[in-house]
């Protein structure tokens, strides 16, 4: 370990922190004052002039004939002078749109004409906040086309990489969010004193970002009222769900105390048609009277339909709460299994009743000849092989979903995947066949109108992930949607002719359900929220930031995310980003320890194999039956860094042809080694990207990073070292003799996986043997186990592990990890030899966290490109 260090030392570790800690971006603040002109009378009027000329002349002219017809015919049109009512009396409103409304483009549109005809032209500077820099270019051109106006002339657009913006005298501004973001924490009152409306589209899910940037508007508001400064209207927007229930969140006070409310504006979508609603007793009573009960009758009985319904009947007769009925823990294998889950925050899961479901469908398909059914159902893996099970094997209402001459049956899984083009695309169906989609519903999953859809299936459920909090991970869970989201699922089977819309759930449960759908934070890493916060330019505290948004997660579970952030090193004591916390944002797919295991890969010139580790994270490239091939080793994560090396160099060699037989032979997971290679590409891109590593010529190049920062990369010991590092606290220890002795500093009980190469009987566990590092913590029959485990030793676990302190005649790690230090020497005072060797160990502990800064220039130094990330300063404005 100490030559380790040593090698490392003078391959580069040198006692100096990079100077990248102040790496944002403020370049788009300086951006901004360029648009802003010098203050002239005489320039003022004749601006207002000549936008007045413009104006007029593009409603007269003949050739924008077409462009003011298709402009009237959006159902925005006729809601013109709501719309400017609204926003004109309200600091902030909301206004509800569909598909069709271009709410985007046409408010901005309104209020910039609206001003002009009232020769404020000049002073009307509109800046719409997109969460992506392509629909922001997108709508700034398409805006720019139907104005007859280039890019830059009054519309324009503002976004990390790319400055077209107008000057602020009657202007258009499309900007993305991180734009705006940085602009309003770092120059709030410059901003919001030079526009004069803010609109926010992209609510059919508030995004991380667009929530940062809601509270950070919120609060600049609330401060210029306070001060009694002018501040700009704002206007939310979303294109298909209610967001009327933002409003309380935006209700504020102005300096005597008095409400400022948000008020709130619906468009109809008038070209909708009629849908004719059904609910669980009505559906019951339809299958009772046309169909015998053994025809469906064995399908209620299947586990998850049985255990909702009688949710549905409990909640009905006022048994049971609304927000519990309904649902089994889905781990609840025994009594000590569901005990230990429900400690560690597993949720209880609403399961989708598979078998109405599949009945359900099939009584549509008996009862009509077309029409695209749409089915709403949380769209697991697990959920989409047992509904695959039962639609094609058992054959509900004795349909033969099997045939695919009669049946197309289309799987939208997860909430990030794409959709597949024969979904969106009906010329894909043959006559005769009927098209069935299978989505995990997200309002984007529905936003697009190309779904020819007349039928929509609805469990009432949500595809949504919960962040993990013991286990650092996300998980997919289904839970109760909101009302909001039920009014836009039925406006699904209205939107090409005459629409059925089943429920499977009773109009108590409508009725009992949330407005709205809560933050997407609470489903996020609270550890990535509490950085990106930061990231974005937050000088305040990240807690009372972050508890302060619209839906926050709870106070608890934000302490406990800084703090694990302060473990590891990405927080400081003042809750300012380090640079290990500046590259963690960067590589977004992967955990914060993670990311601080690629960067401990850096400075111990040991890249490569944390950068394989990293790619693995959450994917189980090796089967149980490898195991009898690695006896000897004493980690799992070794076994994983050779196999996969192997695979990349047959991979290299051979091609994909020779992969397959290779990963059959040597029990791998085929698609886990294509998943890490895409994992693998995303870091190594970023890495390359700010400067920390040399940029590949070729993915297959080997070693990754090239051999300057791989000296160390063979070093099993130093790698299960760093290991400590890059997992910790995931840290276990074998306790008393007995079964289930491997304990954490929160959980006792607990057992190493049966499919680990460490897995042993407890008897033959040796003295050096005792200290496991673990990747992972999940129910396996009944048991808390371990997966993923290395063997480490305890000065790893001293040195790369977390805060140690003395207590008494031993040391102590995080307040439950004991250290005694012996002294084996003939030393006459063996005590104060012991303590001797205590003080020596805790200084080099303190000597190597010092040293420990991956982002360090040595890094860098002589074989990696520079910093593409600008400093923290004032660039020259430039328009591109």
């Amino acid at each position: 370990m100490r030559d380790s260090v040593l090698q490392a030392k003078k391959g580069g570790l040198l006692d100096a922190k990079a100077d990248l800690k102040n790496l944002k971006n403020l370049s788009p603040i300086d951006q901004f004052r360029r648009q802003m002109p010098l203050p002239d009378r005489h320039a003022i009027e004749h601006r207002s002039e000549k936008l007045k000329m413009e104006l007029m002349e593009w409603r007269q002219d003949k050739a924008m004939e077409d462009v003011r017809s298709y402009m009237k015919l959006l159902p925005s049109s006729g809601y013109e002078e709501r719309i400017l009512k609204l926003v004109n009396a309200n600091i902030f409103s909301i206004v509800v749109g569909h598909g069709t409304t271009e709410l985007a483009t046409q408010i901005p549109h309104f209020l910039l004409n609206d001003a002009i005809d009232h020769d404020e032209g000049p002073a009307c500077n509109i800046v719409v906040a997109h969460v992506s820099s392509a629909i922001t270019e997108h709508f700034a051109s398409k805006l720019a086309r139907l104005r007859n106006k280039v890019i830059g002339d009054t519309v324009g657009y503002h976004t990390p990489s790319s400055c077209k913006a107008p000057l602020l005298t009657g202007s258009i501004t499309y900007t993305a969010t991180e734009t705006l973001l940085t602009q309003l924490q770092h120059a709030p009152d410059e901003v919001l004193g030079a526009v004069s409306h803010i609109i926010i589209g992209d609510l059919e899910v508030i995004e991380p970002a667009v929530e940062f940037l809601m509270t950070t508007l919120k609060q600049a508001v609330h401060s210029r009222l306070d001060r009694n400064l002018p501040v700009p209207q704002v206007v939310l927007t979303s294109r298909g769900l209610d967001i009327a229930d933002l409003a309380p969140f935006f209700t504020i006070r102005d300096r005597e105390g008095k409400a400022i409310h948000c008020r709130s504006l619906s468009i109809d979508n008038k070209s909708a048609y009629p849908v004719e609603q059904h609910y669980i007793d009505d559906i019951l009573k339809t299958f009772a009277q046309r169909y015998n009960g053994k025809m469906f009758g064995p399908f209620f009985n299947e586990r998850r339909t049985k255990y909702y319904l009688a949710g549905e009947e409990a909640l009905v007769s006022k048994k049971m709460d609304p927000e519990t009925d309904g649902s089994e823990n889905a781990n609840s294998i025994s009594s000590y299994d569901s005990h230990a889950l429900g400690h560690l925050g597993v949720d209880r899961a609403i399961l989708p009743p598979l078998g109405l479901v599949a009945v359900t469908i099939a009584h549509i398909v008996k009862s009509s000849d077309a029409g695209t059914i749409l089915v709403s159902v949380p769209t697991s893996e697990s959920v989409i092989m047992d509904l695959k099970g039962i639609l094609s094997h058992e054959k509900p209402l004795n349909v033969d979903f099997a045939d695919q001459s009669k049946f197309q049956m289309i799987w939208k899984t997860g909430i990030a995947t794409g959709w597949p083009t024969e979904a969106l695309n009906s010329d894909t169906t043959p006559e005769g066949r009927r098209k069935i989609i299978f989505i995990n519903d997200t309002p984007r999953d529905l936003a697009n109108r190309k779904l020819d859809v007349r039928y929509v299936v609805d469990t009432g459920l949500q595809g949504t992930y919960i962040y993990d909090q013991e286990l650092s991970r996300l998980r997919l869970r289904s839970r109760w949607t909101s009302k909001a989201d039920l009014r836009y699922r039925i406006r699904q089977a209205g939107n090409v002719k005459d629409g059925q819309y089943y429920a499977l759930f009773s109009r108590t449960r409508s009725a009992s359900l949330k407005s709205c759908r809560g933050s997407i934070l609470h489903g996020f890493n609270p550890q990535r929220s509490c950085l990106e916060a930061k990231a974005s330019g937050l000088r305040s505290d990240v807690r009372d930031f972050i508890c302060s948004t619209i839906d926050p997660p709870p106070r608890s579970h934000v302490e406990s995310a800084v703090n694990s952030l302060q473990s590891i090193e990405a927080l400081d004591d003042s809750f300012n980003m380090t640079p290990l916390g500046h590259l963690i944002p960067l590589l977004k797919p992967l955990d914060p320890t993670i990311v601080k295991m690629v960067g401990l890969g850096l400075m111990f010139r040991c890249l490569e194999p944390m950068i394989l580790l990293s790619s693995l994270f959450g994917l189980e490239i090796n089967k149980p039956k490898r195991k009898r091939f690695y006896r000897d080793s004493v980690s799992d994560h070794l076994v994983d860094i050779n196999a996969i090396r192997k695979a990349y160099d047959v991979w290299r060699n051979s091609g994909d042809h020779a992969l397959k037989p290779f990963c059959e032979e040597h029990y791998l997971d085929r698609v886990a080694v294509f998943n890490s290679a895409t994992a693998i590409r995303a870091i190594v891109r970023v890495l390359s990207e700010v400067g920390l590593m040399p940029r590949p010529n070729n993915f297959h190049d080997r070693p990754l990073g090239g051999k300057d920062l791989n000296t160390n990369s063979y070093n099993e010991v130093l790698i299960r070292a760093l290991l400590v590092g890059g997992l910790y606290p995931r840290l276990s220890v074998f306790n008393l003799k007995g079964e289930n002795r491997w304990r954490t500093k929160r959980w006792d009980g607990l057992e190493i996986s049966k499919s680990s190469v460490n897995y042993s009987q407890n008897d033959s566990i040796g003295e050096r043997e005792r200290l496991v590092a673990f990747s992972n913590l999940q129910a396996e029959k009944g048991k808390l186990r371990l997966f993923g485990t290395s063997h480490v030793t305890p000065l790893m676990a001293f040195l790369f592990g977390g805060k140690v302190q003395v207590n008494g005649n031993y040391l102590e790690m995080d307040g439950w990890l004991p250290f005694k230090i012996k002294d084996k020497s003939t030393s006459a005072y063996p005590e104060a030899a012991e303590k001797t060797l205590q003080d020596a160990l805790i200084e080099y502990k303190r000597t190597l966290n010092h040293f420990r800064d991956p982002l360090r220039p040595s890094a860098r130094q002589g074989h990696c490109t520079h910093i593409s990330i600008p400093y923290q300063q004032y660039m020259p404005w430039q328009r591109h």
